[in-house]
């Protein structure tokens, strides 16, 4: 998934594909294994993308914004504040 918290429809450059993501939301995006690179504004950012080990997805977070995460554990214990 690639995200845009901001306010403003943004656009950014997976390889060589152009991806529109409106305001305050995202995007469902399936990378194959391999070299890639993401792009945005004046920035560009090489990555290599590995097959999941957990069946699990991924957030990508195009704009570098600041993010809160609150992570939920079992068993009763108090959830985690991750600021990141």
């Amino acid at each position: 998934m690639i995200d845009n918290p901001t306010p403003n429809e943004i656009k950014v450059i997976v390889d060589v594909k152009e991806l529109t993501i409106p305001a305050k939301s995202s995007v469902n995006y399936t990378f194959e294994y391999s070299k890639h690179t993401l792009s945005y504004g004046n920035q560009s950012l090489n990555f290599i993308a590995k097959p999941s080990t957990t069946d699990s997805s991924g957030l990508i977070n195009s704009t570098q914004s600041n993010y809160i995460m609150v992570l939920l554990l079992k068993n009763g214990h108090k959830p985690v504040l991750v600021n990141g």
